[in-house]
């Protein structure tokens, strides 16, 4: 092995140094201006109570890792929809998460999700559902959230 003198050392941590203030600074000047054209603008609404609904019982959090159900309802103004439920846990961290599509979902139903005791903590998890309308073809889509719904698993007695 070669041994680096003093100054050579010095003068490589100044090239490094200088290296990457540069990466980081041209990764923040063209990260935006790529980030911003890769993204169509979309219509956003609020909470639209008449987009849909979701629900769930009140169950038993079981040992292990099982399956547990909620329902959903989707109704839009739109002919083709897209749905993202999301479910909550009581600390806020997503748990479990689906998304429905309109060419391939039922515009109701019930599906499963599925919880490990080991990973959540019992008590009152959410259902949020995000729905994307679509009129036509062409149409870049509104997006409204639906209500959020809310559920509890409890421990086993």
């Amino acid at each position: 092995m070669t041994s680096v003198t003093r100054p050579e050392a010095s003068m490589l941590r100044t090239v490094l140094l200088a290296l990457i203030g540069l990466t980081l600074g041209l990764g923040v000047l063209v990260a935006p201006s790529s980030a911003a054209t890769a993204t169509a603008p979309r219509t956003t609404t609020g909470y639209e109570p008449t987009w849909g609904r979701t629900s769930a019982p009140n169950q038993t959090l079981r040992r292990g890792c099982r399956n547990y159900r909620l329902s959903y309802r989707v109704t839009p103004p739109g002919s083709r929809w897209t749905a993202e439920l999301r479910v909550l846990s009581p600390r806020g961290r997503s748990v479990a998460a689906r998304t429905l599509v309109s060419e391939k979902d039922a515009a109701a139903g019930v599906r499963r999700f599925q919880l490990c005791r080991a990973t959540v903590a019992p008590g009152r998890f959410t259902i949020r559902m995000l729905v994307t309308s679509y009129a036509d073809r062409y149409d870049d889509g509104s997006v409204a959230r639906v209500a959020p719904s809310h559920f509890r698993l409890r421990r086993p007695r």
